[in-house]
């Protein structure tokens, strides 16, 4: 009797489910890696003979038509990733370090979930640079240290890092390319073959990669009609006309790892992953 009691336990524990913070991180197969360029419509990029290696993204992956930023300038649309908000922060690109009250985050919702992330800023510094600018870097274009819960806390901080080529990739990263690589300062082009030189490593890695950009150059829902892709390696390749915006990858995300939508992710149309 014993052995039996002892084998139907053993049964039991294998076909639970898992319910520790860190379950949510083993349904994602595939690390997902989020990369904002900066102030273009979609117009300017889609058939230009600046931007091949984009174009040729689009042949590969899940092309949404109809992606849109949130609102102008910068800064709000990487706020409205990190919470579903944009803070107050419309029309100004004026933000300090840990500035923000609000919370939680994505970041926060997150490594409470036990699934790993990263924000990966090129030309930031050092891990968790406090400062508004330095160099190519700018904390306008930082979906994270802009918020206190980050910013004030170290065990979260460190997640904020220097980007460079070949950099680990968590299962959830974002990446900023610096203000001449994202395209802000410097032509598409420019912007075109960073993506060249850096996106194929991560699809080699098996990521699941998402270009898009803060906004563009028009009001159009709000922040601009924006080239949006989402590719991975073997991805069967696709045209999705329905509107879509930050809040709609904010959503993504939280869906993807089970995590509760926050502010407007709760009432936007899921980015399918």
């Amino acid at each position: 009797m014993k052995r039996l009691a002892w084998l139907a336990l053993t049964l039991l524990l294998t076909i639970m489910p898992a319910t520790t913070p860190g379950a949510h991180a083993g349904r994602a197969k595939h690390p997902l890696v989020i990369i904002f360029m900066e102030n273009h419509e979609r117009s300017a990029i889609v058939g230009s003979s600046s931007a091949p290696y984009m174009n040729a993204l689009l042949a590969q992956g899940k092309d949404f038509t109809h992606y849109y930023g949130v609102t102008h300038p910068s800064l709000p649309n990487y706020l409205a990733l990190a919470n579903g908000s944009t803070d107050g922060k419309d029309g100004t690109d004026s933000i300090s370090a840990g500035e923000l009250t609000q919370s939680p985050t994505v970041w926060s919702q997150l490594s409470e979930a036990g699934v790993s992330w990263r924000v990966y800023e090129e030309s930031m510094p050092s891990t968790c640079y406090g400062g508004n600018s330095s160099g190519d870097y700018e904390l306008k274009h930082n979906p994270a240290t802009p918020f206190a819960e980050i910013y004030n806390n170290a065990s979260l901080c460190k997640h904020v890092k220097p980007y460079s080529a070949g950099v680990p990739l968590a299962r959830v990263t974002f990446i900023a390319p610096n203000m001449c690589n994202d395209m802000h300062d410097c032509s598409i082009a420019t912007g075109d073959a960073w993506l060249k030189a850096n996106v194929p490593g991560m699809l080699a890695a098996g990521a699941r990669v998402v270009v898009t950009f803060d906004e563009g150059s028009t009001s159009t829902n709000g922040g601009g009609n924006v080239y949006t892709v989402v590719v991975r390696n073997g991805m069967k390749p696709s045209v999705r006309k329905a509107t879509f915006n930050h809040y709609s990858l904010l959503a993504a995300i939280e869906k993807k790892f089970g995590l509760s939508l926050l502010g407007a992710a709760a009432s936007a149309r899921p980015l399918p992953l």
